[in-house]
């Protein structure tokens, strides 16, 4: 895993793929989730995960690290049920 400082070395696009790519893999756990449980609190999660991402701007680069951290914490989280 990158540290913040390593994070903020990356170019721009290279960063904000790592950032887009870690809501595509929290994206990925909650689906399965969905799919295991049926339960639409996942989906709802989902819902929200794709708004999140859609607030975060291109050049943005300090919310795209925030935000990927948040969704790597939460993606390990879930992985862990």
């Amino acid at each position: 895993m990158l540290s913040d400082q390593q994070l903020e070395r990356l170019d721009g696009a290279v960063l904000y793929d790592m950032f887009y790519e870690a809501g595509t893999m929290l994206g990925g756990v909650l689906i399965d989730l969905l799919n295991r449980t049926g339960d639409r609190k996942w989906f709802e999660e989902k819902l929200r995960l794709e708004e999140d991402r859609e607030a975060v701007q291109p050049d943005d680069r300090g919310m795209q690290i925030r935000t990927k951290r948040r969704w790597d914490a939460r993606r390990a989280e879930l992985e862990r049920l």
